[in-house]
């Protein structure tokens, strides 16, 4: 019973998705950026983004995918954040595409608005995302292979 200690409960899913809601509407970026501090997350990948992305902010550059990722290799941070660039050459991660998007029903299709919010609701994501947003989004956070498994859990269940 001595030295219990509690957790706070977590979501990894939900940290995901703050920190790429971040990466793609630069006024939640302004808003929260300087509110959170790396205790706010229970995942340490997630801790060294945050801190990342509060120098950039910082800095008063962009919080994107690009100074983000280049304010992480400066700090030697990649690996730590759970980017891995060592192997790059050999093996080529399949980006999801619009076409992607259009091929399992989410967009261009009569009823890709319902499908699209139901997999954005899957995956706690914002509701009003451009196509060109869900992309990024997915390409940060998802591999090719869990985006299609997404698609199959939000079809078939």
């Amino acid at each position: 019973m001595a030295n219990q200690v509690n957790t706070m409960p977590y979501n990894r899913d939900a940290e995901m998705a703050l920190l790429g809601c971040f990466l793609i509407d630069s006024d939640i970026a302004a808003e929260l950026v300087e509110k959170l501090t790396e205790d706010d997350f229970y995942q340490e990948s997630h801790k060294y983004i945050l801190h990342a992305m509060q120098s950039v902010f910082n800095a008063r550059k962009p919080v994107d995918l690009v100074t983000v990722s280049d304010e992480l290799d400066g700090e030697q941070a990649l690996e730590k954040a759970g980017v891995f660039c060592e192997e790059t050459e050999k093996t080529e991660k399949r980006e999801i595409t619009k076409l992607d998007l259009y091929e399992d029903g989410l967009s261009g299709k009569p009823d890709s608005d319902t499908l699209r919010k139901k997999l954005l609701k899957h995956l706690d994501l914002p509701e009003r995302l451009t196509s060109n947003a869900l992309v990024q989004v997915l390409n940060t956070f998802l591999t090719f292979e869990e985006y299609k498994t997404a698609i199959e859990e939000i079809t078939n269940g």
